[in-house]
């Protein structure tokens, strides 16, 4: 009898750590996908706040390319380092002398699959006059290229997919629950979810893209286009069962 109360408490325990283990999994991707979606809207957001900016001339202060080493490198990797363009410059606005360091919406990330974009951006740097484009609302706030970095979005959006998609169906699937037969409609929000912003980028930058990027945000809006008709298809919610 203990023996078989010890095989019991065993498997409790190997189940709790399991289903721990399962809890802990899912945070670390919760985070990520957390951090990844507010690094897409904020880029989008600052991208189109910057239309509206003021152009004003300003003086290049410093650029440099920082190098950065990789924590992880195994003895045959012969990629190249990840580098990071860095800049600081000055302007004036309405009489006031202010200092920035922002080259452009990436906020500083190392970005090695965009060397065409840091070769640009270093063109940029050196133009006389140079010109930075200036928040009216808070002249503290600048930026040289205030296109948007397409790449990175690119990455950033995939990463949501792929590494972190079980987790956002997971996320929304848990806040769904609180609407009890509206559980049905996680799927379809999760489809949006991960395709609306691919569609955005689409519909609104398609000219930053080379091919497999634009093949790729095609593939990822039809998710988009799913989740929509799906909803569009089961809108009639007083006829679903409850759960």
């Amino acid at each position: 009898m203990e023996d078989e109360k010890g095989i019991f408490m065993s498997g409790k325990i190997r189940e709790g750590l399991k289903r721990l283990a399962a809890y802990i999994f899912m945070a670390i991707f919760s985070v990520a996908a957390i951090y990844m979606a507010y690094l897409v809207v904020d880029t989008l957001v600052m991208t189109e706040r910057a239309r509206s900016w003021t152009p004003v001339t300003a003086t290049l202060i410093e650029q440099k390319l920082d190098t950065i080493e990789k924590s992880f490198q195994s003895a045959g990797d012969i990629s190249a380092p990840s580098q990071r363009l860095k800049a600081r410059y000055s302007y004036t606005f309405e009489g006031t002398l202010y200092h920035s360091d922002r080259v452009d919406f990436s906020n500083g990330h190392a970005d090695n699959f965009s060397a065409g974009r840091k070769a640009g951006q270093q063109k940029l740097l050196n133009q006389i006059p140079l010109t930075a484009y200036v928040d009216p609302q808070n002249p503290a706030e600048s930026v040289i290229d205030r296109s948007l970095p397409a790449e990175r979005m690119l990455f950033f959006t995939f990463f949501l997919l792929f590494p972190c998609g079980f987790a956002v169906y997971v996320m929304i699937g848990t806040v769904m629950l609180l609407f009890g037969r509206w559980r049905k409609l996680t799927s379809p929000l999760s489809g949006i979810f991960h395709g609306g912003m691919a569609l955005w980028l689409l519909v609104f930058h398609h000219d930053s893209y080379g091919f497999r990027g634009t093949a790729l945000l095609l593939l990822m809006s039809c998710l988009f286009v799913a989740g929509v008709y799906f909803l569009i298809r089961h809108d009639k919610l007083r006829d679903w069962p409850e759960t």
